[in-house]
């Protein structure tokens, strides 16, 4: 007895026929599964971030309000000699929000500032504020 396969649209199911016709098997995949990523039609293999909008100021800035997992820091740009930081608060502001980072840092272009262990994102349950001691260009890293 022969085995053929068809029926397979989309990778979203697939039937399993005998060569006489009887069907063997009926499978359907009702989603996507856990990890796997739509847009690139791949599982991932790990952290998989965004980069948020660019702050370029040496202000307070929310970047995001509600709740986020951010990984890190990619600093783009120095701002200038002389020692730069950065600080990060879990809350929409540096009063209201608990710090996470305390003047970290920023020790040259295309390098990373951790939040928490690397590569393990951490979840901001209120929002993420940023303050940089000088207008470095830095890219939060947030999961998607």
């Amino acid at each position: 007895m022969g085995i053929d396969v068809i029926s397979s649209s989309a990778n979203k199911g697939m039937q399993v026929y005998a060569s006489t016709g009887q069907m063997l098997v009926q499978a359907q995949i009702a989603g996507l599964l856990a990890g796997e990523l739509q847009s690139v039609n791949r599982m991932a293999g790990g952290a998989i971030t965004a980069y948020g909008t660019v702050i370029n100021t040496s202000n307070t800035t929310v970047v995001r309000t509600g709740a986020c997992v951010v990984y890190g820091l990619l600093i783009i740009s120095t701002g200038g000699a002389g020692a730069n930081t950065v600080s990060v608060w879990d809350g929409v502001s540096t009063a209201a929000g608990t710090t996470i980072v305390s003047s970290a840092a920023i020790t040259g272009v295309n390098t990373v500032v951790p939040i928490g262990p690397v590569g393990v994102g951490m979840l901001f349950t209120t929002g993420m504020t940023v303050q940089q001691s000088t207008a470095s260009a830095v890219y939060p890293l947030l999961a998607f």
